[in-house]
């Protein structure tokens, strides 16, 4: 939801910033199809509280590789998840299923852009983040290997790497 939170202070006072990185995130709103699936999932957390949801959605957060080899990832990622407040959830999955689309405030920003994305992300996939790089007039495309949804807990030391080699590269010599 990060991204979605930058795009909206973007919106609305991008003059106050010097550069940006979007990780694992998507500049379109959601599909009929999407807004649906995400107030079905409104609906299920309401009536069976929201430990069968966050079983299912939290597997969708990670990548092929980390569910196979790194699965102390996923076991993190369902204990933070469990901690969340069912309000919490619900009111996060309408505000995602109601936020508008963010795309043309992409050509029209004027900062460095880094546009993060895992290689297995399947929420917000690659083939999106590509796009949206090459929608900003200053945008660099990371592509983290071996990560789904949460690139920066799946491959910290690759995400970390990119997010630094980024910043230097804007900053200068």
């Amino acid at each position: 939801m990060g991204g979605y939170v930058v795009f909206r202070l973007l919106a609305r006072a991008a003059e106050r910033v010097v550069v940006v990185i979007l990780a694992d995130t998507r500049a379109d709103p959601d599909t009929e199809e999407g807004r649906r699936r995400r107030f079905d999932a409104i609906a299920r957390i309401e009536r069976e509280g929201p430990d069968g949801f966050l079983a299912e959605f939290t597997a969708t957060l990670v990548g092929a590789t980390t569910r196979a080899h790194r699965r102390e990832v996923l076991g993190a990622v369902r204990a933070m998840a469990r901690r969340a407040h069912p309000r919490g959830l619900t009111a996060a999955l309408a505000a995602m299923a109601a936020r508008p689309d963010s795309r043309p405030l992409l050509p029209r920003l004027t900062v460095p852009v880094l546009v993060v994305v895992g290689e297995e992300d399947t929420l917000s996939p690659p083939e999106v983040a590509r796009a949206m790089a090459a929608a900003l007039p200053h945008g660099r495309l990371a592509v983290i290997p071996g990560a789904g949804h949460l690139s920066n807990l799946e491959r910290s030391d690759v995400f970390t790497a990119s997010v630094r080699e980024f910043l230097e590269e804007v900053r200068g010599p």
